[in-house]
């Protein structure tokens, strides 16, 4: 069980220490990338949470936002810019999602609300260098390349993608099918 923290240790926090950075993310892997760019960036010292680790009250969630993790961090930047402006010491990530197609379905404007730049964070390993470095460094006497890998499931992304768009734009509520179900 993760230790949560409440808005209210938060925002004293934020107050008390205006030099603390943190940044609030969906899950781990958006933790472990962004862990990864700002020591890149040497910026070390920013911290970087998974939003779980904050209680973010359902009475400040809008009904668009319940259930999702993405719903708590739109919650959790809305207030906390209420409480503390937009130059709050504070930015949470969320994925883009559907809103460059559907529009801005579920996003609260917010300056310390950020969004990555394609759907999901895992997104920018679509792309054929990053890819190449990744599998040289996973799989070093495999020879497999990278383009050609992203070629082959480029059409199974698209379609899935699509899937999911229509699912969140009609508002059908289907759940995915877990991937062990999917397997022969």
């Amino acid at each position: 069980m993760v230790a949560r923290r409440n808005i209210g240790e938060l925002l004293a926090r934020c107050r008390l220490e205006p030099d603390t950075k943190d940044v609030f993310v969906e899950g781990d892997l958006d933790k472990a990338l962004i862990e990864r760019f700002l020591k890149s960036r040497n910026l070390p010292s920013t911290g970087v949470f998974k939003v779980e680790t904050i209680e973010v009250p359902s009475d400040i969630l809008l009904p668009h936002e319940r259930g999702s993790h993405r719903g708590r961090l739109c919650a959790l930047a809305r207030t906390l810019e209420h409480e503390l402006g937009d130059s709050a010491p504070v930015r949470c990530i969320i994925d883009q999602d559907f809103d460059f197609l559907l529009g801005s379905l579920t996003t609260v404007r917010s300056e310390l609300l950020l969004t990555t730049d394609r759907s999901t964070i895992e997104m920018y390993f679509f792309d054929p260098p990053l890819l190449q470095e990744i599998l040289s460094g996973f799989f070093r006497n495999a020879q497999l390349d990278a383009s050609q890998m992203l070629s082959e499931i480029a059409d199974a992304l698209i379609s899935t993608s699509n899937i999911f768009a229509t699912n969140q734009s009609l508002q059908l509520g289907c759940s995915p099918i877990p991937l062990s179900r999917c397997s022969n």
